[in-house]
């Protein structure tokens, strides 16, 4: 999507904890520096927290390549 960061790309992002990078899935993100934000729960109220470990998980394989 136009104006949406990848964050893979961005070695910061990977070197959160994991925590971190859960609360900013569940408080969303709002960047200085783009236009773009991601709602809270990546706008799905009903996003579980499980579900969010997952997509914290899903991030560190692709950026591990494994």
């Amino acid at each position: 999507m136009p104006g949406v960061k990848d964050l893979l790309a961005n070695a910061a992002w990977m070197n959160k904890t994991n925590a971190e990078l859960t609360s900013l899935i569940v408080k969303g993100i709002q960047a200085a520096d783009s236009p773009v934000s991601m709602p809270p729960r990546a706008g799905n109220p009903d996003l579980t927290n499980d579900q969010i470990r997952s997509i914290v998980t899903y991030l560190r394989k692709l950026a591990t390549g494994n």
